[in-house]
């Protein structure tokens, strides 16, 4: 892990890595994975910021350059770990890590036409949001109701290591 720290210039969180260490990359319930760092996910996390910079740019003409720089700070200070089966990615915004915690925030972002790529702050503990949101029934109190095909049966709480 500390070839991706030292990779990306920032410091995973720390429960992350612990996560790691102990289960590896794998599957949450029928729905959700987290992917362990590895220099592959650097890679594809910088082709999403640079994907989403150019987007943001050419959807967004009018929008200031201040407004854009700062845009651009967030964007980049994301790194991609989980994701659902479909078009929901978890994201730490690595650039908001603090010491004290060891954590920094967490994103759940929507990739949906639907949702019109809302952005969701699921908080900073990571074992906290594994076990509420990924294993949990929090998402039912955040994500829109056509995500849910028919009702809201808290996710299987099992782990399957790839």
């Amino acid at each position: 892990m500390l070839d991706v720290e030292s990779e990306l210039g920032k410091i995973l969180p720390e429960f992350y890595k612990d996560f790691c260490l102990i289960f590896g990359s794998c599957q949450l319930g029928e729905l959700f994975s987290i992917q362990c760092p590895t220099m592959l996910q650097v890679a594809a996390t910088k082709g999403w910021q640079e994907a989403t910079r150019e987007g943001l740019y050419l959807l967004n003409p009018r929008m200031s350059s201040t407004d854009l720089k700062a845009e651009f700070k967030f964007i980049n200070g994301l790194f991609w770990f989980g994701s659902d089966q479909g078009a929901y990615n978890a994201f730490f915004d690595l650039a908001s890590y603090d010491g004290r915690d060891q954590s920094c925030d967490i994103y759940w972002i929507s990739y949906s036409y639907e949702d019109n790529g809302e952005l969701y702050n699921l908080g900073r503990d990571f074992f906290e949001i594994v076990d509420q949101y990924f294993l949990g029934d929090r998402f039912f109190d955040i994500l829109p109701e056509h995500w849910f095909e028919s009702d809201r049966t808290p996710f299987p709480r099992l782990v399957e290591r790839w």
